[in-house]
């Protein structure tokens, strides 16, 4: 599944969603079994790159997994069900948020279910680090979101807080995103660095264009940020 999320790909998912059957087949009571499934939901839901179309009634169904998960009693303290349970259901509150779906403070949601695991990694448990890695992320993206602030100085130190505990494909993407929020609010030299950092991580010939695109824009623009958008919709 963390393989079908990094290529943002469904090949892998219809194998990954049989292991998880079959694993609750044997064990109902399977934690991780749950949390998985709702997991492949939550990907199915996000729809693929050539149909990006976000499915809310996946998101629906992933949600009520979570809950299931987080019921549950009697699970290995080492299988961290609630911490994986409360981040996934980060994602499908922001996923909510992103595809505009009616009825909740969506962002608020899920800057709360982030924050549960972040707690759980500060108190102590590194095994949690990476996962932690990518809340702390998110939890910059929902500040961004949220406050709005001149120079975003509460998005960009979470961020930056993300980028050590990640693997080095999401620390380029991380870096690329701490460039767009430089970017968004002026500070163009900052966003030169983030992208040059982005760059120099890129793991395949299609993110290295992806950032040197970013990254040339702040070149030739500057603070103009209408500007790159014109450059960069030109370029597609």
């Amino acid at each position: 599944v963390r393989w079908a999320s990094k290529d943002n790909t469904s090949e892998y998912l219809p194998a990954a969603e049989e292991n998880y059957t079959e694993a609750l087949e044997i064990n109902p009571d399977y934690g991780r079994g749950i949390v998985g499934q709702a997991n492949i939901l939550y990907l199915e839901a996000l729809g693929s790159l050539s149909d990006p179309e976000i499915d809310p009634a996946k998101l629906d169904e992933a949600d009520t997994l979570l809950g299931q998960a987080l019921a549950m009693q009697g699970q290995p303290e080492s299988f961290n069900i609630a911490s994986k349970a409360h981040f996934q259901r980060g994602q499908v509150y922001l996923t909510r948020y992103q595809a505009q779906v009616p009825g909740s403070d969506w962002l608020s949601l899920a800057d709360a279910e982030f924050a549960y695991l972040v707690a759980d990694y500060e108190s102590g448990d590194e095994t949690l680090a990476s996962l932690a890695g990518h809340a702390y992320f998110r939890q910059g993206v929902i500040a961004y979101y949220m406050h709005q602030d001149p120079e975003a100085e509460a998005a960009i130190a979470l961020v930056e807080k993300s980028i050590p505990l990640v693997s080095r494909f999401y620390q380029a993407e991380h870096f690329a995103t701490l460039g767009d929020i430089y970017k968004n609010t002026k500070q163009p030299e900052l966003a030169i660095k983030a992208y040059e950092d982005a760059l120099a991580l890129a793991e395949t010939d299609e993110m290295a264009e992806k950032y040197q695109k970013r990254l040339n824009c702040v070149l030739l623009t500057g603070e103009d940020w209408e500007k790159c958008i014109e450059i960069l919709n030109e370029e597609e």
